[in-house]
C-alpha cells in the first residue's frame, strides 16, 4: 500500500511541477531603457494582442476566443530598478478571464509572463 501511494504521489508532483512551469513564460520583448513604465505596460498590452495570445492555445481555450479584450492596470505598473517593470495585465474572453504579472527586463530585452490564479 506504501508503495501505491507514493507512487501516486510521485505523479502527482510531477505533473503538479510541470502546470506550474506552464504558468511562466519567458518571451523576447523590445528594449525598453529609459521608457516610462506607462509606455512599457502599452507595449506589454500590445505584444499579447498581437503575439502571445495567437501562439498560446491554452489560453485561447480558456479565454474562449481568439481576440479577446485586454487591460492592464496603469496604476499598478511598478519599476523596480536596473531597468525591470512588472505590469499587471489582464484578458476578457466569452468563457474566463486570466490575469497575467508580466515582468518586463528593459535592458536584456526579455518578458516573463506569470500567470495568476
Amino acid at each position: 500500500m506504501n508503495k501505491a501511494l507514493s507512487s501516486i504521489l510521485l505523479i502527482f508532483g510531477i505533473c503538479t511541477s510541470s502546470l506550474a512551469a506552464e504558468k511562466n513564460r519567458t518571451v523576447s520583448f523590445p528594449r525598453c531603457e529609459g521608457q516610462e513604465a506607462s509606455t512599457v505596460a502599452a507595449s506589454v498590452k500590445r505584444d499579447y494582442l498581437q503575439k502571445q495570445v495567437l501562439q498560446w492555445k491554452d489560453d485561447q481555450e480558456i479565454l474562449g476566443q481568439l481576440r479577446p479584450v485586454v487591460w492592464v492596470n496603469l496604476r499598478e505598473p511598478v519599476n523596480k530598478g536596473d531597468n525591470v517593470i512588472t505590469v499587471h495585465l489582464t484578458a476578457r474572453g466569452k468563457k474566463a478571464d486570466i490575469q497575467y504579472r508580466v515582468r518586463v527586463d528593459c535592458k536584456n530585452g526579455s518578458a516573463t509572463w506569470q500567470r495568476q490564479g
